[in-house]
């Protein structure tokens, strides 16, 4: 007799950073697709495409409720100095236990509001402190994936091709982001 185990609903927080106007791009089908397919599912989904959130500033002091320059960028987080909108990201990760991240591959990286938003939402004492890292980061139990486009025929994306496999390309975010914080890539 085969006992089927039914799992909870996930709770995902998916994440596009494209800037292609008006959802053209593949990514944003795939996007578009793995958000209609969890709910298909029956699982809870929240989403924000960074560029029409407006969410594509580089990291800077306007990041904060009440800036002090004689402040590091990293003291205000530290301090957990944030604005409501990072604040409200920040609620969206802790609501989540499975976190997707959507990103053309720009220069053999994420793209850079990608990594923008990041810098600005995990800071040190939210996501990690130095003696909560990986396993014992703020994230742990959580899940997170990043899901890549590349623009060029998988070919271009091996070992033995110009570029490296995407995989390994991902590495900065995949291990040093997500493990970092304790979230299981």
């Amino acid at each position: 007799e085969v006992v089927e185990e039914i799992l909870p609903p996930m709770k995902v927080f998916c994440v596009i950073s494209h800037p292609e106007p008006n959802g053209r791009s593949f990514l944003h089908a795939v996007y578009r697709k793995c958000i209609e397919t969890l709910k298909l599912n029956n699982h809870e989904v929240i989403s924000i495409d960074l560029y029409e959130s407006d969410f594509t500033n580089l990291p800077s002091l306007n990041d904060f409720e009440e800036k002090d320059v004689s402040l590091s960028y990293h003291e205000h987080q530290r301090r957990g100095m944030y604005n409501e909108t990072i604040l409200r990201m920040q609620a969206s990760v802790e609501w989540c236990t499975h976190l997707i991240l959507f990103t053309p591959l720009f220069w053999l990286s994420p793209s850079s509001a990608l990594m923008g938003w990041w810098e600005k939402v995990f800071g040190e004492i939210w996501a990690f402190a130095p003696n909560h890292i990986f396993d014992k980061g703020y994230m742990a139990g959580k899940k997170a994936m990043v899901v890549v486009t590349t623009g060029q025929e998988q070919v271009f994306c091996a070992n033995d091709a110009i570029n490296r496999p995407v995989e390994g390309l991902m590495y900065p975010l995949t291990f040093r982001c997500f493990f970092k914080c304790g979230f299981t890539p």
